[in-house]
């Protein structure tokens, strides 16, 4: 290699920046040539290092200020951003050249600089890229911009994608300016990006979303909402494309409020129509509007007040109903056809379960009057135990009788006055289970004892598994007595616990026909003698049996209750009898009686004359010769009816003194308002408490002596030790 004097050197350097910055090729050799040159030239004297430096600048700002007068040429306005991408990126690379073969400046020079003076020059490569902003791209900055909009306006009208990476270039032209690896700190503060490019991007955005909403209200809904998602889907796309990453979350805010928010403003007005009409489709696209535009919450009192409509307008269709089964029916129905909704349409989003949810409650536990002029607050509670009882007795199979649950518990869940639910079930799961007797018919009631398990408080489990427990033990022992005693015809009886079973005995002197009562008595006298301490009740009105008939042309065999079979068996003496005779002989109600008559007529086994004589029917007939007799379901429910209102007032009363003794024990002092508050509040999962229950409660308790007036305030109440 020849030595060169200083002059030579920089001569040789000068002439390959000409060369880099041409983009004129090289080898490597040349180029680890001219990094030793530069090494050389600056070691010689301590002044070489500055004149390299301000080499490198000259000769950047002459391709800078060639490149710029190049651009006066350019007519079209594709070439003209083209020009100023192309350049950007060869420029780079040329400035990558030189730094790496002037990097010796940036290891010893510049650290130099800062030691002697103070001073602190950037590197080449950041100074050269700077450079490219000052002396070349601020010039037609604004320009740049303007036209890449334009491009952007002409896309987002036609859909033209066709420059989407010469707006893309742009963007990051702009971009690179605010990366702290390639332009100065003192650059970088200028916010190029924001300035120039990010704001008008916004401006641009925000003036194309305010003629859409214009344009938009001249459509239907369905092409309205179509247009709309297709807009946001675009505008998101367009965002990763145009904007920088770090902005997108911020850009993505300022389309929602700008366009999604207007639009859902919109939705949210003929939101209530497209509910009417069920127009699912649509309503799938208003839900991923709202979404988008984080508005779900601002439609749900629409969708609550449309759930109100629909469900009190079914409240209406069941006034005039009063069976049970069919009310609590179309209950199921309705919230199954708005959960299918929420599901189907709207993704099954816990805001719009929310407000279905407020609405349903307050459909099923308002007052509203509907079958016999009673309120269905208290109601549907009954019905829906009643309900309940009808279902576990009709399903067949598992699976059924699993959908048939869940549907009862959903219903459930909504009511307040849970405690009236749980008295009617109770009692209905207890004639339903002395009906069905043994353990093989029992099997299905474990199932769903099962499922209350998880359901239900554990008193109202308790009983349940108390009960299976009786008739378990009952159908031991009444084997045993059937094996020791001999009676005239088998039965079967069932030990019942009073604490457990919620059966009430008779209120009459009911007494069996001497061919019935016969079985009754012996087993009375061998069970007393098991259990010396015991006293038995006898509970008629929940028994059923079997007489075989003698009396037609062929024998049958009838299935029905005590009082129906203990009529029946009257006409062993005789073939007519008066009702006053019946009365006499069997104790019954006169209702019961004329009931039970009734029933028995309708079927054709008796016939009544004058009103009091009732004859058996000898040319009786039927197709089969096993049939069960009609139950007279009606006096059941009148007589039944207020001792079960009586019955829930007093568990409710019970209820409410062990909490505001529980609450006063806690707190010692407590105000009136406070205390009633706390009642409310701690009671609400069992029942809707009425305030008056609970100030009578107040002063029942006052009169024990549990607690008393405070002698300082009157709306104060002291627990007494």
């Amino acid at each position: 290699m020849n030595l060169q004097t200083p002059s030579q050197m920089f001569q040789t350097l000068s002439s390959f920046c000409d060369t880099v910055l041409s983009n004129q090729p090289y080898d490597s050799k040349t180029h680890m040539g001219m990094y030793s040159t530069c090494i050389l030239y600056s070691q010689q004297t301590q002044g070489n290092a500055q004149k390299l430096f301000q080499l490198i600048h000259q000769k950047c700002i002459m391709k800078l200020k060639v490149l710029l007068k190049q651009t006066q040429q350019i007519n079209s306005t594709l070439d003209f951003l083209r020009f100023y991408i192309t350049n950007y990126k060869l420029y780079l690379i040329s400035c990558q050249k030189i730094s790496h073969v002037f990097s010796y400046l940036d290891r010893f020079f510049i650290k130099q600089q800062k030691a002697i003076n103070g001073e602190y020059s950037n590197p080449v490569f950041k100074h050269c890229m700077s450079l490219f902003w000052c002396d070349f791209l601020r010039a037609n900055a604004t320009n740049i911009v303007e036209n890449t909009m334009n491009l952007l306006l002409a896309e987002r009208i036609d859909n033209n994608t066709q420059n989407r990476e010469l707006i893309n270039g742009i963007m990051l032209l702009f971009l690179s300016f605010s990366n702290p690896e390639i332009v100065t700190v003192s650059l970088m503060n200028l916010n190029i990006y924001d300035n120039y490019y990010q704001s008008e991007y916004i401006k641009a955005a925000q003036s194309y979303y305010k003629d859409l909403n214009n344009y938009f209200k001249n459509y239907g809904i369905t092409e309205f909402l179509e247009k709309t998602i297709e807009i946001i889907e675009l505008e998101r796309q367009r965002s990763q494309l145009y904007v920088a990453a770090n902005l997108q979350r911020e850009f993505g805010e300022f389309l929602q409020k700008q366009f999604i928010s207007e639009q859902c403003k919109f939705i949210i007005e003929k939101m209530e129509s497209l509910l009417k009409t069920r127009e699912k489709d649509d309503l799938k696209k208003c839900f991923t509007v709202l979404k988008d535009g984080e508005q779900v919450d601002s439609a749900i009192p629409v969708f609550e007040v449309y759930c109100k409509k629909i469900g009190m307008e079914k409240v209406k269709c069941i006034m005039s109903i009063q069976q049970a089964f069919e009310i609590i029916k179309v209950i199921i129905e309705y919230y199954e056809d708005i959960t299918n909704l929420i599901q189907e349409c709207f993704r099954n989003h816990p805001s719009f379960n929310a407000g279905f949810g407020r609405a349903f409650r307050e459909i099923i536990n308002s007052n509203v009057k509907i079958a016999n002029g009673e309120e269905m607050e208290i109601l549907i509670p009954e019905y829906l135990a009643k309900y309940s009882d009808i279902v576990v007795k009709k399903c067949v199979g598992v699976d059924e009788l699993n959908n048939k649950l869940d549907q009862i518990f959903c219903i459930y869940d909504f009511i307040e006055n849970k405690d009236i639910f749980e008295n009617y079930y109770i009692k209905a799961i207890a004639k339903r289970m002395l009906l069905r007797g043994n353990n093989d018919d029992l099997s299905q009631e474990n199932i769903v004892f099962d499922r209350h398990r998880v359901k239900f408080s554990s008193t109202f489990s308790y009983k349940i598994q108390k009960m299976m427990s009786d008739l378990q033990i009952s159908q031991s022992l009444s084997n045993q007595f059937l094996a020791t005693v001999n009676v005239p015809f088998p039965f079967f009886v069932n030990v019942l616990q009073t604490s457990v079973w919620p059966l009430e005995p008779q209120q009459f002197m009911f007494e069996l026909p001497d061919e019935l009562k016969t079985s009754h008595i012996f087993f009375e006298k061998w069970y007393i003698k098991q259990h010396q301490r015991r006293k038995l009740q006898w509970l008629h009105q929940y028994t059923r049996g079997k007489i075989k008939t003698n009396c037609f042309n062929k024998s049958y065999n009838l299935f029905g209750s005590a009082y129906q079979l203990s009529i029946l068996v009257l006409f062993n003496q005789k073939n007519e009898i008066t009702i006053d005779e019946i009365f006499n002989t069997i104790h019954l109600t006169m209702d019961i009686i004329k009931s039970i008559i009734s029933s028995l007529q309708s079927v054709d086994l008796i016939s009544v004359e004058d009103g009091n004589i009732v004859k058996i029917n000898n040319s009786f007939k039927y197709a089969k010769t096993k049939f069960v007799l009609p139950i007279p379901k009606a006096v059941v429910f009148k007589q039944e009816k207020k001792e079960e209102e009586r019955e829930i007032t007093a568990e409710r009363v019970g209820l409410i003194e062990a909490c505001i003794v529980r609450l006063m024990k806690k707190n010692r002092k407590m105000q009136h308002n406070d205390l009633m508050q706390a009642v409310v509040t701690s009671l609400s999962s069992r029942f809707r408490t009425p305030i008056p229950l609970v100030r009578r409660t107040i002063e029942s308790l006052i009169e024990r002596e549990y607690i008393s007036r405070s002698d300082v305030r009157k709306d104060e109440y002291i627990y007494i030790e």
